[in-house]
């Protein structure tokens, strides 16, 4: 047993549920999946363009996506440790 009472097995376990619950509504991906269109239009001359680069960089909803708490505190306890986004990479289906 870990300090607390909890059995590893069990903390293990919880860690793996919480991965595997979703980090965004469904609601919140259609925004981001609207969002990923408007900014290729708006960026990429091509029309047919399906990825860009550092969109976080260029684009408000992307900077928030990308440092928002639930999405960052997910890739923490992944890592165990500090993150920082250093590129990013978007890739918007045709």
């Amino acid at each position: 047993m870990r300090a607390g009472g909890t059995a590893p097995s069990v903390a293990l376990m919880t860690i793996a549920a919480a991965a595997s619950a979703p980090v965004f509504a469904a609601g919140e991906i259609g925004w981001l999946g609207d969002e990923a269109l408007r900014l290729r239009l708006r960026v990429s001359r091509d029309a047919a363009a399906t990825r860009l680069a550092d969109a976080h960089r260029v684009d408000p909803a992307f900077a928030l996506l990308a440092s928002h708490p639930r999405l960052v505190e997910r890739a923490r306890r992944a890592l165990g440790g500090e993150v920082v986004l250093v590129s990013s990479e978007l890739r918007v289906a045709a």
